[in-house]
């Protein structure tokens, strides 16, 4: 048996596919028989347990999740603490940077409490790996498994030349200093490998602790659906405008449905399909696998150009 850590700003009861990784890893290593703490973000500070788990939830004292949550589904864009995240934001490229201190002193002081054989850092995209590489710098010794989920500096939300180059020092030392590197993707990982060739990599994606799905359940009415959050370059703009040309020129029914689940941020609607799409809020992970497999005829993916 092996004494695990994960250091996630993600986790449950967080409804989000960064939480739902995870989650999974947490619960499928518990149950091969390790012991597992999982260091994660949470409206206070808080020691309990979760599926056999220990979990100790370490407060953002800058912007709590409930916080964020309320503000953005009322469409506050301005507040104290928004102000003060966002500076942080442009500054480090993490407003979460306070957090990931506290959450290194909670890891510092559990490492004095107990042996942990491997450190799992996962997602956002600073934070929790900093945490563990500051672990390793203090001189505890762990297996240091850097979850890289998505990219980094390639990812959209990095698109600017000066915080793409930032990030990437960041992504050279996370990967250069961990013994085992994970993502969603096999060509996330070469991207990787470009650029620390010397590190172990390994393809995990997410969702594979589903059933695959084979029937076909065709509705009613055409209908595609968007499952998740839209931000930055990730926008429906071209997709509402290409759904309105093929409504226009005759190639989709005209009472084609778009269905958008989970979406907080405000999007714009063109008047003439302003009845065709239809937003939901957020859903819990299993009904959201239950409409993308029966509820739509396509699940859009939007790809920044």
């Amino acid at each position: 048996m092996m004494n695990i850590l994960i250091i996630s700003k993600y986790f449950y009861p967080r409804n989000s596919i960064a939480s739902f990784r995870i989650n999974a890893f947490a619960k499928y290593i518990r149950n091969a028989g390790h012991s597992v703490t999982v260091i994660a973000e949470g409206d206070q500070d808080m020691d309990t347990e979760w599926n056999g788990c220990k979990v100790s939830y370490v407060k953002n004292k800058i912007m709590t999740v409930s916080y964020l949550r309320d503000k953005i589904k009322r469409r506050k864009r301005w507040t104290v603490r928004r102000i003060t995240a966002s500076l942080l934001n442009r500054i480090f490229l993490d407003y979460n940077l306070f957090w990931g201190f506290r959450v290194f002193k909670k890891a510092n002081k559990l490492f004095k409490e107990n042996r942990y054989d491997v450190v799992l850092s996962s997602y956002m995209p600073i934070s929790p790996h900093l945490a563990a590489l500051n672990l390793q710098l203090v001189g505890h010794k762990f297996f240091w498994i850097a979850d890289m989920r998505d990219e980094m500096s390639k990812h959209p939300y990095f698109s600017k030349k000066y915080k793409s180059a930032y990030i990437a020092i960041y992504e050279r030392l996370f990967l250069k200093n961990a013994d085992l590197v994970l993502s969603v993707s096999k060509p996330i990982l070469d991207d990787f490998r470009k650029m620390h060739s010397s590190s172990n990599y390994l393809e995990v994606r997410n969702g594979y602790d589903y059933e695959e799905v084979y029937d076909v359940n065709f509705q009613s009415k055409f209908t595609m659906g968007y499952i998740g959050q839209f931000y930055d370059k990730i926008k429906p703009d071209n997709w509402f405008h290409a759904f309105s040309e093929l409504i226009s020129e005759g190639r989709i029914p005209k009472d084609s449905i778009i269905k958008i689940i989970g979406n907080n941020m405000k999007i714009k609607i063109p008047d003439n399909i302003i009845n065709n799409v239809f937003e939901i809020e957020s859903v819990p992970h299993d009904e959201a696998i239950r409409i993308s497999t029966t509820e739509v005829d396509v699940l859009v993916m939007i790809h920044p150009l």
